[in-house]
């Protein structure tokens, strides 16, 4: 894990279920709850997405203040079942529909994220600061005070 709030499997899981369900055992339906050895994705693929979407929630948020590691683990988690899902896409429509849902879903949070982050006192790169033009003063300026 290379962040605090980094979320584990279990917390990506949760947002696509269908995605641990055992797929050597026919006729499984049954979801397990996290990644395994016998799930599409395994433990293994299922974290190396989890870790690109807490680099992509790390370098874009900033610095996380440490009161707000749960709620960056909880979107980096969403942002990981999105990749997982489109990684390892369903025939199902109704699954589509879903995927279409969390990335709405993911949209609003993350707006509200960066928010919370800047309101916490955090350094947000993408957070514009006002900047100041003018041109420069002429030298005879003090002659017209």
């Amino acid at each position: 894990m290379a962040y605090a709030w980094e979320p584990t499997p279990q917390q990506v899981a949760i947002w696509v279920p269908w995605l641990t369900v055992d797929t050597t055992t026919p006729g499984s339906q049954t979801p397990s709850g996290t990644f395994t050895a016998t799930t599409e994705p395994n433990t293994t693929h299922a974290q190396e997405h989890i870790s690109q979407a807490a680099l992509f929630v790390g370098a874009f948020a900033g610095t996380i203040p440490a009161a707000l590691n749960p709620l960056a683990a909880a979107i980096t988690a969403l942002r990981a079942a999105i990749a997982l899902a489109l990684a390892y896409p369903r025939d199902d429509q109704e699954i589509r529909d879903y995927i279409a849902g969390l990335q709405a879903q993911y949209a609003l949070d993350w707006k509200a994220f960066l928010i919370a982050v800047d309101d916490a006192g955090g350094d947000n790169p993408a957070t514009a600061s006002p900047v100041m033009y003018a041109p420069e003063p002429v030298p005879w300026g003090d002659w017209l005070l």
